[in-house]
């Protein structure tokens, strides 16, 4: 994850931040068919955008105290959502 973010490593840009690319994460010794690792690693934008109201709401319980930089980034993530 972090040679992800960092740039060392090429990874998969989605609406919600960097993925890691198919083969990437290794699942020696799991039984998981392609079709399922497929599912679990779709982005589903109008599933993100039904659960922004609920982290606004829990982030708004830090008024002051919540770091203007997490605000920007939950305003980043809906704009990114469309």
């Amino acid at each position: 994850m972090c040679e992800r973010i960092d740039g060392k490593v090429g990874a998969r840009e989605t609406p919600i931040g960097l993925m890691p690319l198919e083969g990437d994460i290794t699942l020696d010794g799991l039984d998981i068919p392609a079709k399922d690792w497929d599912e679990l690693m779709k982005v589903d934008t109008q599933l993100f955008k039904s659960t922004l109201a609920d982290a606004e709401a829990y982030l708004a319980q830090f008024g002051d105290k919540l770091p203007k930089r997490m605000t920007e980034q939950l305003d980043a993530l809906k704009l990114r959502l469309g």
